[in-house]
């Protein structure tokens, strides 16, 4: 949990001439990345979760870090949509919508490895983040 928490914040954080685009591009390229979609460590991640309805301290363990890490990306949403002058988003629902997304992509990645690559779940992630930001495709997507 720490690694995963730390290389977020390093990227929702570090780099202050990163652009909000850059760091969203960034932060899918790590949550894909082999060093993160490692099979046994999201084992023993979703086994954590699973124990956590019914240990009070791993749902505070969890519940802390995962604020936090929406928290985060809340904030780099809300620059991408001040800085495009979007309209009608929510960072709020977009943070929760794409990690949502991630720990289905995740899970799939897990239990179904025959049906979904790291790289369709990479480019499903992405493509979450491009039908909310279509103007910030070239940064968004490297293009």
């Amino acid at each position: 949990m720490a690694e995963y928490h730390e290389g977020q914040v390093e990227i929702l954080e570090g780099d202050a001439d990163a652009s909000p685009a850059e760091q969203l591009a960034a932060l899918v390229e790590f949550q894909f990345s082999a060093r993160v979609t490692n099979r046994e460590k999201m084992a023993v991640w979703f086994a954590f979760y699973g124990e956590a309805s019914a240990m009070p301290i791993y749902q505070k363990i969890c519940s802390r870090m995962d604020q936090l890490a929406a928290t985060k990306l809340e904030h780099v949403l809300s620059e991408l949509i001040r800085e495009g002058g979007y309209r009608n988003l929510e960072p709020k629902t977009l943070a929760t919508g794409y990690l949502a997304l991630v720990d289905g992509l995740w899970l799939s990645l897990l239990v179904m490895p025959k049906s979904l690559t790291k790289r369709a779940a990479k480019a499903i992630a992405m493509d979450y983040l491009l039908q909310a930001f279509p103007q910030h495709r070239r940064l968004l997507s490297g293009e």
